[in-house]
């Protein structure tokens, strides 16, 4: 990063860098880059296909102006948190960062033991993320881009695809983006819950 950095600091003008390198401080940005207006973001792995979350900090010489620009630029990739003190974001790395990952892994997991029980490998993968799919579509973010996707190499996947989708799209002048016709609406389903019964525990 800072042999990065200390390459291109001769060919920059006074820009607003805006940095998505996790861990690195916007204090050894300016130094390697000679440049003090900073934005330091974290986005999460469900950025790839616009549903992430975006953690940001800017150093004071950021303006409101650059700031809008900044969050402008990380709202293409889902929803932003910005927080004043920087050390923050080691905590988004640690919660927002990583945690996606941890969801799709759980999902991989009730995948297998599907399968492991006789179910085909498409029957599994649904039966895993079909709870988390319909929470996701009312709460967006980590829901439904683990509905879309059961693990991080199918949201690669979905990402690549989509970009191909966008650029389909702006050939034919701003046709249907999703390049087909939508899909129906799904009956809404009523689903009687049981509660499991609460055992004491000992004190």
């Amino acid at each position: 990063m800072r042999e990065a950095c200390e390459a291109a600091r001769p060919y920059l003008g006074e820009p607003l860098i805006v940095s998505v390198a996790a861990g690195i401080r916007t204090a050894d940005i300016a130094r390697w880059l000679g440049r003090s207006a900073i934005v330091r973001t974290m986005p999460n792995t469900p950025a790839l296909i616009g549903r992430g979350v975006t953690g940001m900090a800017a150093t004071a010489q950021v303006g409101g102006e650059q700031r809008a620009l900044a969050e402008s630029i990380l709202r293409t990739a889902g929803d932003v948190v910005w927080f004043d003190d920087e050390a923050k974001l080691d905590a988004v790395t640690a919660v927002s960062g990583s945690g996606p990952a941890y969801v799709f892994y759980f999902i991989e997991a009730l995948a297998r033991a599907g399968a492991e029980l006789g179910f085909t490998a498409e029957q599994a993968r649904e039966l895993a993320v079909a709870d988390l799919r319909r929470r996701g579509a009312a709460g967006g973010g980590v829901g439904r881009a683990a509905g879309d996707a059961a693990s991080p190499r199918h949201l690669e996947g979905r990402h690549h695809r989509r970009r191909a989708r966008l650029a389909g799209s702006e050939r034919r002048g701003g046709a249907d983006r999703r390049g087909g016709a939508r899909r129906a609406p799904a009956r809404p389903r009523t689903r009687r819950r049981i509660r499991p019964p609460v055992a004491a525990l000992p004190a």
